[in-house]
């Protein structure tokens, strides 16, 4: 039997490697920023080396009046990668409140959830500006920095209110896709 993390949630928290970080910092720059501005899921350790971050220890502290990025208002160039398990609904649904503000963002997903009614509404909304499916499995890090031996899905870039002409940086680690007119239907 296998033993999926979205499943199971025995590890929620694993950190993006360099390999993923570096093209999304070249197109935020591309687009006038000086790199990631704003992480709102890390570690105090800042992994992803935004500006400004929103830790796990924010969301258990603030439990009782809100979960930390979740609550918080996002900004340009911000850089999710989403704890996976059951709270990824809430940060799908907050992925797509701030899309809908025009928040420039890049969002590192898995790509096995496309036919969940949530994912789609949530992922594919109006501001998607193209996505980036990432050739190989990621190679996520564990906190104190081993590799993990084993991801379980294929991941996907996603991409929202930015210049897709500039998305280019990303072609280095995957096929980029330019959405242009997403339409959703009702569900039956």
């Amino acid at each position: 039997m296998s033993n999926l993390v979205d499943k199971q949630c025995k590890d929620t928290e694993w950190w993006t490697p360099e390999s993923i970080l570096e093209p999304v910092r070249r197109y935020f720059r591309s687009l006038g920023a000086d790199g990631i501005e704003l992480d709102p899921a890390t570690d105090v350790s800042n992994p992803t080396g935004a500006k400004r971050i929103y830790t796990g220890c924010d969301q258990k502290l603030e439990r009782l009046v809100g979960k930390g990025g979740l609550t918080k208002p996002w900004e340009d160039y911000t850089f999710l990668n989403p704890p996976y398990g059951k709270v990824m609904r809430e940060w799908l649904d907050k992925v797509r409140m701030e899309a809908e503000r025009g928040i420039v963002m890049v969002v590192l997903l898995p790509a096995s959830r496309w036919e969940q009614g949530y994912f789609q509404k949530c992922v594919f909304n109006d501001n998607l500006l193209g996505f980036c499916m990432v050739r190989k499995r990621v190679k996520f890090e564990k906190p104190d920095g081993t590799v993990c031996k084993s991801n379980p899905y294929a991941s996907i870039l996603y991409a929202y209110n930015g210049d897709f002409s500039k998305f280019g940086e990303l072609d280095r680690i995957g096929t980029t896709v330019q959405t242009q007119h997403i339409r959703q239907y009702a569900e039956l």
